[in-house]
């Protein structure tokens, strides 16, 4: 339970100090926010180890003028990275952690909805506000299909990014 309240405390001080460098230095400044500092958010926002909220940005950064083309292929082109890394860094997680922390029974479980229905989850982790990076993680983990989830994950980020660009013009 400690362990788990300091890595929460860490995710918060590294979130509050890549906003600090960024949209801070701006509000600082007096300028409005640079396509720059959306995407230093918005790729590190899709690390799993860092939740950050980047879904409300869009609205924000349209806002302040930018076109809503540079917001959907930032969006979606920088969020690319930080995913291949997340999913990288689960497959560096041995199987036989795997095993005793989560169980052979459940594993299997687990592996077994993945085939089934883990292209449908992706598709649908990544179209909307859910957390994505640990998806990614997890998939990485227990070795999904790269390639595949890289088809779905972006398929659901251009429906995502789509969708809050055009609600966005409501705003």
């Amino acid at each position: 339970m400690k362990r788990a309240l300091l890595v929460a405390v860490l995710g918060l001080i590294a979130t509050a100090f890549i906003i600090s460098l960024t949209v801070g230095e701006h509000i600082i400044q007096g300028t409005p926010p640079s396509l720059a500092s959306f995407a230093v958010i918005s790729f590190f926002g899709y690390l799993f180890f860092l939740i950050m909220p980047v879904e409300i940005l869009v609205p924000i950064y349209l806002n302040v003028g930018f076109s809503p083309w540079a917001i959907f292929l930032l969006g979606v082109g920088v969020a690319m990275p930080a995913l291949v890394i997340d999913y990288y860094l689960g497959r560096l997680i041995p199987d036989e952690w795997i095993e005793k922390y989560v169980g052979d029974k459940r594993n299997k479980k687990y592996r077994g909805y993945l085939e089934k229905w883990g292209k449908y989850v992706i598709l649908f982790f990544a179209a909307t506000p859910l957390s994505s990076p640990i998806l990614t993680f997890v998939a990485g983990a227990v070795r999904f299909p790269f390639w595949q989830l890289m088809r779905y994950t972006i398929i659901g980020f251009c429906f995502k990014y789509a969708v809050l660009i055009l609600l966005s013009s409501f705003l």
